[in-house]
């Protein structure tokens, strides 16, 4: 049973708005963690049946616009990567170099893919801004919808923006990780040689 729309945008707080932007930069920033991709794949995977999980009590009134068809299987891709690294190196406990690499390239994957996503956002041939949600079909666009879908797609754009620095910054702490990794790893392999002539 749908609600009606007046009725569905009366539940919709300031909070409700907040932990919208809040889920999308966690999931966001999820996958530069090396724990908890399982249960982040899981949810990314019910999202096109359940939309409430990302948009709650909006998605009465909201649905995500056609953009994301384009970025939605590249997500699904990123998080299985991640779940099969997290295979393998619980599977080669001794490849010390997979962990910090595999982060580093998820991650610089994550960052093309944010900006490919702010950039499809940003630039259209006729010069209009594509938002990231629309009206659902059921829904007329009265003055308190559409300022609802304003403060969404702002959201979205600020929770992306907030994102892409994230992976921006995780990139370059990640990469310092890798050469520190790689780096033990030769000094500790010139040691192994010199006990070895003794």
């Amino acid at each position: 049973m749908h609600r009606k729309p007046a009725a569905a945008l009366s539940q919709i707080s300031s909070i409700t708005l907040v932990v919208l932007v809040a889920l999308i930069a966690l999931f966001l920033m999820a996958r530069l963690r090396y724990a908890g991709k399982a249960p982040v794949t899981l949810w990314l995977l019910a999202i096109p049946q359940y939309p409430f999980l990302i948009l709650g009590p909006a998605s009465a009134l909201l649905k995500p616009a056609p953009m994301w068809h384009s970025f939605y299987l590249p997500m699904i891709l990123l998080s299985v990567a991640g779940l099969a690294h997290q295979c393998v190196s619980l599977l080669r406990p001794r490849w010390i170099w997979l962990p910090p690499t595999a982060r580093l390239l998820t991650t610089v994957l994550y960052l093309v893919l944010v900006n490919y996503m702010l950039d499809a956002a940003s630039h259209a041939p006729s010069g209009e801004w594509h938002p990231f949600v629309v009206l659902a079909n059921s829904v007329p666009a009265s003055g308190q919808e559409i300022r609802l879908l304003a403060i969404v797609n702002a959201s979205i754009l600020i929770s992306l923006i907030a994102a892409w620095c994230g992976c921006c910054i995780a990139g370059l702490v990640q990469a310092w990780q890798l050469l520190r990794t790689l780096r033990r790893r030769t000094s500790h392999a010139g040691d192994v040689a010199m006990l070895r002539m003794l």
